[in-house]
């Protein structure tokens, strides 16, 4: 394990942009992780004190996937979060993050989101979880919360596969 992970929340604490964009360093229709489960929860902590941070853009992203369930933080005046070649991304976590987020938050837009690896199906707006929420609150979440999910996520796959996994058209809005 690498011990300076901590160092990734003292660089970001240095800073408090209203717009962050975290891009991989390979050619967008490359899929590689360049945010691993291991530094994931250090680079969402800094982010997450970050007052000023209106408009949040990770790509290239690997969500924990030993059955860790990672939930993304409260960001204080967030409005956008675009999140770009994910994997191991659960449709629950999109859904609590909206259900708990402030309402300033406008958009969530997943674009090339996989709940499993690349070769399995890009999340959808209609998937189960991100348009329900967990057991326990389904009971409580009303048909306001339903519709604020819908309203404030999209789903779009951008890159075509060449071959294999979950083949769209680019730029496709997935319903």
């Amino acid at each position: 394990m690498d011990t300076s992970l901590h160092m990734i929340h003292e660089a970001l604490s240095w800073v408090n942009p209203r717009s962050f964009t975290w891009v991989g360093p390979d050619p967008p229709h490359h899929f590689s992780a360049a945010i691993v489960p291991a530094a994931l929860p250090h680079v969402l902590g800094a982010l997450q004190t970050q007052t000023n941070l209106t408009r949040l853009t990770l790509t290239h992203v690997k969500f924990p996937d030993n059955g860790d369930i990672l939930s993304l933080p409260r960001f204080p005046s967030l409005k956008t979060l675009n999140l770009s070649q994910v994997i191991f991304l659960h449709p629950e976590i999109i859904a609590q993050f909206v259900v708990t987020a402030g309402s300033q938050l406008e958009q969530v837009h997943l674009i090339d989101a996989y709940q499993h690896s690349i070769w399995g199906p890009r999340l959808r707006e209609d998937d189960d979880g991100i348009v329900t929420v967990s057991a326990s609150q389904k009971e409580a979440a009303s048909n306001e919360l339903l519709s604020r999910i819908r309203r404030i996520v999209v789903c779009q796959g951008k890159f075509e596969r060449i071959i294999g996994g979950d083949r769209v058209m680019r730029d496709s809005i997935l319903i």
